[in-house]
């Protein structure tokens, strides 16, 4: 890529390519339903809905996670009545990134700040989202 790119730059322009890396993340969250509605239906909604949000093609290096777009998602589904708990963590197990990656350091003001180098990704979705209903 670098030589492609070499000539089309100026001479006084340096070109650095640099290894992206990934973040593996999971999310978990509790809520409670109105009642009249059926718990199993409103939580596989949610689900559905917090996947399509942290779906990968939303991501891009640098992009950052903010939870109240976690909880909207959540909580602007039919039969939600709270969203009591959402918790984003890293997965560095067998399978996924080996990215160490301090989510409570990175964290202010309700985002989890992503370095310019690095993307989050939800890498298996129906796994790495997970809910209850209380």
């Amino acid at each position: 890529i670098a030589l492609y790119l070499d000539r089309f730059r100026l001479a006084n322009e340096s070109i650095e390519i640099l290894d992206g890396q990934i973040i593996n993340v999971a999310v978990d969250f509790i809520i409670t339903t109105e009642p009249g509605f059926n718990r199993t239906v409103v939580l596989a909604t949610c689900l559905d809905a917090c996947k399509a949000l942290l779906d990968r093609q939303h991501f891009t290096f640098g992009t950052n996670l903010v939870y109240s777009d976690i909880q909207n998602a959540i909580h602007d589904n039919p039969g939600v009545r709270s969203v009591v708990d959402v918790k984003l963590y890293t997965i560095n197990e067998s399978g996924y990134s080996s990215i160490a990656f301090d989510m409570a350091s990175h964290t202010s003001n309700g985002e989890v700040h992503c370095p310019e180098d690095s993307v989050f990704e939800i890498k298996f979705p129906n796994l790495d989202i997970t809910g209850v209903v209380a």
